[in-house]
């Protein structure tokens, strides 16, 4: 299996044909995260982390970013100015980047091809970015496993 098809196939298992709640799949550097909200969120980006030759497999790193808007609605119309009076949707935007993880990671580890393989996961690890942004969710790490061929017999190229 071919560095190109572990991305999609991880990109299949964050998207709704994968029946993940998941709009949006991106590739890239931690740095080309859509933080800026311009896209349909939740957001998935997939960032690559080193990998490690293992004699013959290639264990490929991944990091992958479960992002959703934090939505603010007032409790009290008449004291909109006092933070403490406003509630947001963090609670359900945590509890449903858990179950896009789940059901992604689920997906990936019930794959049976010869040529890859799921190892241990990182814990969950909560993000909550304030500011502008306004953005949470969760990140995990993980590493698939793949044969480690050269180009002429289907490898990781």
């Amino acid at each position: 299996m071919t560095y190109y098809e572990v991305i999609q196939t991880i990109r299949a298992a964050y998207t709704t044909e994968n029946k993940s709640p998941c709009n949006t799949v991106s590739f890239g550097s931690e740095d080309e995260m859509d933080m800026d909200r311009t896209v349909v969120y939740p957001l998935c980006h997939i960032v690559p982390v080193p990998s490690t030759i293992q004699g013959p497999t290639v264990g490929l790193g991944f990091r992958v970013h479960v992002l959703d808007r934090r939505d603010w609605d007032d409790i009290d119309k008449r004291e909109q100015d006092t933070p403490e009076n406003r509630q947001d949707n963090l609670v359900d935007i945590i509890a449903t980047s858990i179950q896009i993880h789940a059901i992604a990671l689920g997906y990936l580890g019930r794959l049976t091809p010869n040529d890859f393989k799921i190892g241990d996961t990182s814990p969950l690890t909560p993000e909550v970015n304030g500011g502008k942004n306004e953005l949470a969710g969760h990140v995990v790490d993980f590493v698939i496993t793949v044969p480690n061929g050269d180009v002429t017999d289907g490898g990781i190229c």
